[in-house]
């Protein structure tokens, strides 16, 4: 994940509204259970953490932080997984 999609995956979500907070909870909820249920790596980028004021001790534990989410995204693609951009 990179840029503001970081913000998802703070521990503390007081800096959102009550309605917001459930929607980033289950956001969360949805991510942790992809990872369990069928081993989906979730990663965060250091450049956008760090771009919000963030370490990995803000995130959630179930997320792994890359230096940059661009350069993972080439490695991934080198060994065959393809880039399925959304917004």
């Amino acid at each position: 994940m990179h840029g503001g999609c970081v913000l998802f995956l703070k521990k503390n979500n007081s800096d959102f509204s009550s309605k917001e907070r459930l929607i980033v909870q289950d956001i969360k909820n949805q991510l942790e259970i992809l990872k369990e249920l069928y081993g989906i790596k979730i990663k965060a980028c250091n450049i956008a953490l760090t771009r919000y004021n963030l370490t990995k001790k803000d995130i959630v534990d179930f997320v792994d932080v890359v230096k940059n989410s661009w350069q993972e995204i080439i490695i991934l693609q080198n060994k065959g997984y393809a880039l399925v951009p959304f917004e």
